[in-house]
């Protein structure tokens, strides 16, 4: 107990030295102090602050059972599986406790949907980002003999598993598939796997993407998740080149990639070209700048 207190101790002094240098605090999910009182201590230093929210941090169920019926389906039947940390409430009081101590928050379309109301007088967009010159696109070809198909679940109920398994498995009995399912894999592996894919499957319940779509399209790969419509109202293009789907879609849209090469190769020219253009690290710094 005696050597956490002093791990502890040293912890806050490092904090406490890095807010007295820094000119911008920039949070991303939390405060270093479940206490906030590091918050506090550069809010006293009239330092400027900005968080920025990402996921299970600020997504409200309520809210999005309301306009997501896949997502409220898995809600109902406890199978979500980040239900422990995303709370209706313990997500508001944690924008409260920002606001409180003068943050500016930064999102990205899909996060912008949980902003707590009439809360925040200024947010900052802005798309999740990549390295996008340290991965070399490889589109897939027009004459594989067979159709690769990758899904990589870091939660398999939250993803939609539980339909895109038995249907690639479905499909397998028509079509020549190569099915790689990644879950609980080294992430090297992982990306190993993407590598050569013909077609990624991210999620098709959640209604956004996230990094694993991202990185699949900066590889050059068409790439499917659901997306909904408040997403695109929040400000991604309506030129995304992810192929949209959900449960009841997802057999007709993956249907078609697997039968069409050339659609594939295409969506994976504008993918990689999206990926460039919304979400490269080197643009986006500029805009922190900024």
């Amino acid at each position: 107990s005696v050597c956490i207190c002093l791990k502890l101790l040293l912890y806050f002094k490092k904090i406490k030295h890095w807010i007295e240098w820094a000119d911008v605090l920039h949070y991303v999910y939390t405060p270093g102090d479940k206490f906030h009182r590091d918050l506090k201590y550069a809010y006293n230093l009239r330092k400027k602050i900005f968080v920025e929210y990402v996921g299970s941090d600020i997504r409200v169920p309520q809210l999005l059972a309301e306009i997501n019926p896949y997502y409220k389906f898995l809600l109902d039947n406890k199978l979500f599986e980040y239900s422990a940390v995303e709370k209706n409430n313990g997500n508001y009081e944690l924008q409260n406790v920002f606001h409180k101590y003068g943050a500016i928050p930064i999102v990205n379309p899909e996060m912008k949907i949980y902003l707590k109301p009439n809360l925040y007088p200024k947010v900052v967009d802005l798309f999740i980002r990549i390295d996008v010159e340290n991965i070399n696109p490889i589109f897939p070809t027009l004459d594989t003999s067979k159709i690769r198909i990758v899904h990589s679940p870091s939660a398999k109920y939250a993803k939609g598993s539980q339909y895109i398994i038995p249907l690639v498995n479905k499909l397998s009995q028509i079509y020549p598939i190569d099915f790689v399912l990644n879950h609980k894999r080294p992430r090297q592996e992982v990306l190993d796997t993407l590598v050569y894919a013909d077609i990624f499957i991210d999620q098709i319940i959640a209604g956004s993407y996230g990094m694993a779509s991202i990185e699949a399209m900066a590889y050059g790969k068409p790439t499917i998740c659901y997306i909904m419509n408040e997403v695109f109202n929040n400000g991604l293009p309506r030129s995304c080149p992810i192929v949209n789907a959900n449960p009841d879609t997802l057999e007709e849209k993956l249907v078609e990639l697997i039968e069409s090469a050339c659609l594939r190769r295409e969506i994976g020219i504008r993918s990689r070209k999206f990926v460039e253009e919304y979400h490269n690290v080197n643009s986006i710094a500029h805009q922190l700048l900024k």
